[in-house]
């Protein structure tokens, strides 16, 4: 038994490691826009200096040039400014995603903001696609778990339906509904892709089955999914799909494994 464990957790390390890999080019990908008009901002800034300064020491600096110059300066330095800000924001995003998914901590964090980071670490698969994610989470929704499992979950479930449901769809549609009841934390993941046929729901979630052998598919992210549900945070996850309509993961938390709020 020992002799299979350690080659399975080789396997789900590679897995992790392999979605670590995704959120360092998510990142690359989102603070390259934002460092890039920082940086025209600069260019644009250093040109007009130069031209300030040859204008007074060749004497021909005047007071609409000096005000026009004052003005542009303003505003490179907002552009900026702003721009700085956003690309500090993402790295401090992408740097709690990667520390969370090391270490698996527990910890409070608001879980519509962390599905946000999620979506935004997967950019770099969505924004090439059609496909749109719609969430429904309380704003104000703050648990005390650990954001590495959700993190986990939800990225593999939608890397599930780009490279499985929506195989065939140009224009996928996924959603996910956060639903807090008294005693549960309810997660509804839907997409509207090709289904699963019935006679492989219930294998689903068992280790190394996938449709895509040879094709780059491991067995892995699913059975990950379930063994993070069932065993790190004492819940139940069910899947219903229909071949032609789509498919729903319904996962339910204890709330003791969350701490919700009353």
């Amino acid at each position: 038994m020992e002799t299979l464990h350690q080659p399975l957790m080789q396997l789900a390390q590679s897995e992790k490691m392999a979605v670590l890999g995704g959120l360092v080019a998510g990142m690359t990908h989102e603070m390259s826009s934002p460092l890039g008009i920082a940086v025209m901002a600069v260019s644009h800034l250093e040109a007009i200096t130069q031209k300030i300064q040859h204008e007074f020491l060749t004497s021909q600096l005047s007071r609409t040039s000096l005000e026009k110059f004052l003005k542009n300066t303003s505003e490179s330095i907002a552009i900026i400014q702003k721009n700085l800000d956003r690309t500090a924001d993402l790295l401090k995003s992408f740097k709690q995603m990667a520390i969370d998914r090391a270490s698996e901590r527990k910890h409070e964090f608001n879980l519509l903001q962390y599905i946000d980071d999620i979506l935004l670490s997967l950019k770099p698969k969505l924004k090439p696609t059609a496909h749109t994610v719609v969430v429904d989470c309380p704003k104000d929704l703050r648990i005390h778990s650990y954001p590495g499992i959700f993190s986990q979950i939800f990225t593999n479930l939608i890397m599930n339906s780009l490279t499985h449901g929506f195989e065939t769809i140009p224009n996928g549609q996924i959603r996910i509904n956060i639903v807090q009841d008294n005693d549960t934390l309810r997660v509804i993941y839907q997409d509207n892709g090709k289904g699963i046929p019935e006679e492989h729901l219930e294998k689903l979630f068992h280790l190394f089955f996938t449709t895509r052998y040879g094709q780059g598919g491991s067995g892995l992210g699913l059975n990950i999914i379930y063994n993070l549900v069932t065993q790190k945070l004492g819940g139940k996850i069910m899947c219903e799909s229909t071949v032609g309509q789509g498919t729903t993961f319904t996962i339910h938390i204890p709330s003791a494994m969350v701490q919700l709020p009353d």
